[in-house]
């Protein structure tokens, strides 16, 4: 819905879920009148889906979100950005499966859990595989300082 004056303190082109967590913020945590702007007929950018035949359901982009249940800090951010109005469904144990004409591998939430699944299925690269976890550790723990620090006001 569009003001009925034309002053705006921010506008947004988009409205994919980094515009729409950016419009929310900057709204709440700032008090800016914002509006977004998007040319598609469905707002959410690859948020949604789209149906062919009535029958086939493709997701354009996000499968899934984890690290949502309660207290975690992803959850926070989501529930701020949102107002609390998303619920969140939890994961099922195994939330995916990779088939290959001679491998199938389930994916199971939890890193322990895939990463033991992994270096199971490929024991041959359990040092790679461990490296791999360990970098993904250093960048999470490295972006949830730097994110942090960077939208605290002030």
């Amino acid at each position: 819905m569009i003001a009925s004056d034309n002053h705006y303190d921010v506008i947004v082109i988009g409205s994919g879920m980094g515009a729409l967590s950016c419009a929310s913020i900057l709204s709440q945590q700032y008090h800016k009148k914002v509006l977004v702007l998007e040319r598609h007929f469905k707002l959410g950018g690859f948020t949604h889906i789209f149906k062919r035949k009535g029958k086939y359901v493709w997701d354009v982009g996000l499968h899934y979100v984890g690290g949502m249940g309660a207290g975690e800090m992803s959850r926070a951010v989501f529930d701020y950005v949102t107002g609390g109005g998303v619920t969140w469904q939890e994961m099922p144990d195994v939330y995916d499966v990779f088939v290959y004409p001679d491998l199938t591998f389930k994916a199971r939430k939890g890193g322990r859990e895939m990463k033991a699944d992994l270096i199971a299925q490929f024991p041959g690269e359990a040092a790679g595989i461990e490296r791999y976890f360990s970098d993904v550790m250093k960048v999470a723990r490295w972006f949830g300082r730097h994110y942090m620090a960077q939208s605290l006001p002030g």
